[in-house]
């Protein structure tokens, strides 16, 4: 039998779920970066694998990639953070 990729209506639900802690998570983590004023403006991407945190962009500093690090690593239910984020003098 093959999968179609579709849903049946009692298997959204348990979907929803499984993944509403990673949308809470997510959430936790942009709030966090825009609540801390280094970042206003700025565009850093969040990436979530399990609860690892993958950060990546570019930012004007050393100092800006290591407060947008410890800001995530402030939100509960961070395990690790992996810093990708670039660093390009204006």
């Amino acid at each position: 039998m093959q999968h179609t990729g579709t849903l049946e209506p009692s298997q959204a639900p348990e979907i929803n779920r499984v993944h509403e802690p990673a949308r809470r998570l997510h959430a936790d983590l942009r709030r966090a970066l825009s609540h801390n004023p280094y970042f206003a403006g700025r565009d850093v991407a969040i990436e979530l694998r399990d609860n690892d945190v993958v950060l990546s962009g570019v930012l004007g500093s050393y100092f800006h990639k290591q407060m947008a690090q410890e800001s995530v690593l402030s939100v509960r239910g961070v395990r690790r953070v992996h810093n990708q984020i670039r660093v390009a003098n204006a």
